[in-house]
């Protein structure tokens, strides 16, 4: 199964690294990412499926330079994830930069509660111009959806909350590969960091036990609020 957010946390815990590689499937996320806030340094992932050979990860460690500095390694652990046949992209991000983002995004589902309605209008109405993945499609990017949400929420907080997301999301994650091409993502640009936010409402225990993110930052309580409102919602948990 995939690593969770809460096994990599404790995993870590207690201990500080420069650059710390998920050679894992749906690792660039905000919830991954806010799980490591503790061990400050640069992470680097694929915010979809990783796919990776042993020999990959042996050449790469191979070739670090001991006298590198952190951003040089996390760029060239993004290199090989994307390498992967199956990756559509990989990055790489500050720690706190993410935890910092968390922050923002706490704001911006206080700000959505307030007009549960008409968040659930624009968020239904956004959620199939930005670029989503996952199993069941239930990873969004998050720099794509704000920058929407952005332009759609019904209220001015709302919307600013919104644009200061989209703005962090790009400030925050470097991505290697080739270029995105335009397309149905030509307004809307992903950044390659997933957020949680399923086409259906499902996953709602795992997600809720695996992932600190969801209960500290407030997003499992806004997708819990806009739940039933929205144009997939309504089902059990």
């Amino acid at each position: 199964d995939c690593l969770t957010p809460a096994e990599v946390e404790a995993a870590l815990a207690g201990q500080s690294w420069d650059v710390v590689v998920l050679a894992c499937c749906y690792g660039m996320s905000v919830e991954m990412g806010w799980s490591l806030r503790h061990t400050g340094g640069l992470v680097a992932a694929a915010p979809g499926v990783a796919a990776l050979r042993a020999a990959d990860l042996v050449d790469f460690v191979w070739r670090l330079d001991t006298r590198a500095v952190p951003v040089r390694v996390a760029r060239a652990a993004a290199e090989m994830l994307v390498e992967g046949e199956e990756a559509a992209m990989a990055g790489w991000a500050q720690v706190r930069g993410i935890a910092a983002l968390g922050e923002l995004i706490r704001e911006l589902g206080a700000a959505m509660r307030e007009d549960a309605s008409g968040s659930a209008a624009a968020l239904g109405a956004v959620r199939p111009l930005v670029w989503n993945w996952g199993p069941g499609g239930e990873l969004a990017d998050v720099g794509a959806l704000a920058q929407a949400l952005a332009e759609s929420l019904p209220t001015a907080r709302g919307r600013q909350a919104a644009k200061t997301v989209a703005d962090m999301a790009r400030v925050v994650v470097r991505r290697a590969g080739a270029p995105l091409s335009a397309g149905a993502f030509e307004q809307f640009t992903p950044v390659g960091l997933g957020i949680f936010l399923p086409p259906h409402i499902g996953p709602w225990f795992e997600y809720e036990a695996g992932v600190p993110f969801g209960q500290a930052c407030g997003w499992a309580a806004t997708l819990k609020a806009l739940e039933d409102l929205l144009p997939w919602g309504g089902g059990s948990r």
